[in-house]
């Protein structure tokens, strides 16, 4: 239930804000490099000021925040989408890559619950849907560029 709330959330979040992925992507790749070096250090920090979590472990939810947490400021600002379809791939793939980021550490999360099927899928084939993923969030911000620059001289004409 957890991996299919955060996965419909982040599709939710980036549909609705008309977010391109490219952006988004790559925001989850830094988050990712964050989350790797930092959790280690933020999470005792935490917890000396008095932070603790019962339901699920405090080290697991720092490390997915710290791979949300650039996206998610990007979904304030940033290039959009001006078609329905470009949305809703865009919105896939943004949450299924944040996913795949994320699999690791809601694998520890989810053991033994009906989402461990889904996510030893999504673990067993995490390096091709983050490759696939950040090539394919190069290639969307390469695409915006152009768009811009073709809006820009038909304004000037």
């Amino acid at each position: 239930m957890l991996v299919a709330i955060l996965g419909v959330a982040l599709f939710a979040l980036a549909y609705i804000t008309k977010r391109r992925f490219g952006v988004l992507g790559l925001a989850l790749a830094a988050g990712a490099v964050l989350s790797a070096n930092w959790s280690t250090m933020l999470t005792p920090f935490l917890m000396q000021h008095g932070i603790h979590l019962t339901s699920l472990p405090l080290d697991s939810v720092v490390k997915v925040g710290l791979i949300i947490l650039p996206p998610a400021l990007l979904l304030f600002s940033g290039p959009v989408y001006n078609k329905m379809p470009a949305r809703v791939i865009g919105s896939t793939a943004f949450a299924l890559l944040a996913l795949a980021f994320c699999a690791d550490t809601l694998q520890t999360i989810a053991a033994g619950t009906t989402n461990a099927d889904i996510l030893q899928q999504l673990h067993d084939n995490q390096s091709f849907i983050i490759v696939a993923g950040l090539l394919g969030a190069l290639v969307d911000v390469l695409l915006s560029g152009k768009a811009k620059s073709k809006e820009r001289k038909k304004a000037k004409d």
